[in-house]
């Protein structure tokens, strides 16, 4: 086989998903022989190091695609803001003229209301701040895990077990269940 067809087979393995047994075979190539070409040349490696590069290009366009989003969202949320802002203002003005509320103003109010409650949840997405219910389920699971990592370290934890009393002349096996009762009921 010449050098330009083991460009193809290493190209083949280090970019897909075949094994050098399913190379081997299509490429009619003794199994060995690509083994032994495929370790002299690294070819695991380069399959490693490719797939991490892939994977670093799909998180960076992720990403990209991510921060166009959130910038979209932000100026959204902002000119609503301000949109909302002009609204209360107009809103005061109409009510230093009347001096009382009319059923327009009501329909306003709850509809800046509305506008107010879809802007902070805008805003939470786009700069990532939690509700106070996801704060503290964030807390609670921070709890869980400090729990966790000290049940595996094996130290710090001290189990205390309840005071057992015994009857004079009694030993574990000839005590029935009433007897286990009876003693436990003394101890409380």
């Amino acid at each position: 086989m010449n050098k330009r067809d083991w460009m193809v087979v290493k190209n083949e393995y280090i970019t897909g998903r075949d094994s050098l047994q399913k190379l081997a075979d299509k490429h009619k190539i003794p199994l060995r022989t690509i083994k032994d070409r495929s370790a002299r040349e690294k070819w695991v490696e380069g399959r490693k190091n490719f797939r991490a590069e892939t994977a670093q290009k799909a998180v960076r366009k992720t990403m990209k695609k991510e921060v166009s989003r959130l910038v979209k969202l932000q100026e959204v949320a902002e000119d609503v803001a301000e949109l909302i802002k002009e609204d209360i203002e107009r809103l005061k003005e109409l009510h230093k003229k009347r001096q009382h509320i009319t059923e327009s103003d009501v329909k306003m109010i709850k509809d800046l209301t509305a506008a107010l409650k879809n802007i902070a949840e805008i805003m939470r997405e786009v700069y990532a701040i939690p509700t106070i219910r996801e704060k503290i389920m964030m807390d609670k699971y921070e709890d869980y895990k400090k729990t966790l990592e000290g049940l595996e370290s094996g130290f710090g934890g001290v189990i205390i077990l309840p005071n057992v009393a015994e009857r004079e002349g009694e030993t574990d096996e000839g005590a029935g269940k009433e007897n286990c009762l009876e003693a436990a009921a003394e101890t409380d």
